[in-house]
């Protein structure tokens, strides 16, 4: 397990990080729905979140959050009571997002909730599952294939004690709508768009690698800072 203090692992069993002290598991606080309901992308390494994206799942119940890995049809009992969801292209690989199902994370948002759309590069023609979500905030995803390190961070509360994003062949974004760009490479090619949607707060990213079992480490800052600021936490103040 991923300590959500000091990023340190310990044992699947510790009930405080041996490196820091603290409780690997502070509250049962506010639930996330990750979707899974358009299918995961399956090889001989499975990009899901019993696998590959373990990790993050793992390190989401230990940040204080409940988890709902769901299969189930996106509407509005599901996403009654939550408080951010995630959405991930290597996780919707097989069929695209409806216009229905658009509308019902903007109202979502609109209402309070918080949402991560992690897309890649353009050679995944899956980016294509993620339109009907992106574009009516005037986000593109999938522009170019890039390497580079993200480095350049806009001062935002995601990037509280960040210093760079750890990433693997990402996908440039385009942004012409309300969202603003919060991560760039050296270059100037957009990682990161973010902002407030009435109540509630859209971030959309690059890439998902950054948050697979091998990145996660380097990345859990970022993750922290990152549930927190979707879910609007008061109460969780892991960097305290």
């Amino acid at each position: 397990m991923i300590c959500p203090y000091c990023a340190s692992y310990n044992r699947e069993s510790s009930n405080y990080c041996g490196e820091c002290g603290k409780p690997m598991i502070q509250r049962q606080g506010p639930e996330i729905l990750w979707d899974l309901s358009h299918g995961p992308f399956v090889t001989c390494d499975p990009r899901v979140p019993s696998s590959e994206y373990s990790g993050l799942a793992q390190f989401v119940r230990n940040s204080g959050y409940a988890v709902d890995l769901s299969t189930a049809q996106l509407d509005a009992n599901l996403l009654a009571g939550k408080s951010a969801v995630i959405v991930m292209v290597t996780t919707a690989w097989q069929k695209p997002y409806e216009q229905k199902e658009a509308s019902l994370l903007a109202d979502f948002a609109e209402r309070g909730g918080g949402v991560l759309i992690c897309a890649e590069n353009r050679a995944v023609d899956e980016n294509a599952n993620l339109e009907a979500l992106l574009t009516p905030h005037g986000v593109r995803a999938g522009l170019s294939r890039e390497d580079s390190p993200v480095y350049n961070l806009e001062k935002h509360p995601v990037f509280d004690g960040v210093d760079g994003i750890r990433v693997s062949d990402w996908g440039k974004l385009g942004s012409s709508g309300s969202l603003a760009a919060i991560a760039r490479d050296a270059e100037e090619n957009i990682f990161a768009v973010a902002g407030s949607v009435g109540e509630g707060r859209i971030i959309v990213m690059g890439d998902c690698s950054l948050w697979d079992n091998h990145h996660l480490l380097h990345n859990s800052p970022l993750a922290t800072n990152l549930l927190g600021w979707l879910a609007q936490d008061q109460q969780l103040d892991l960097r305290a």
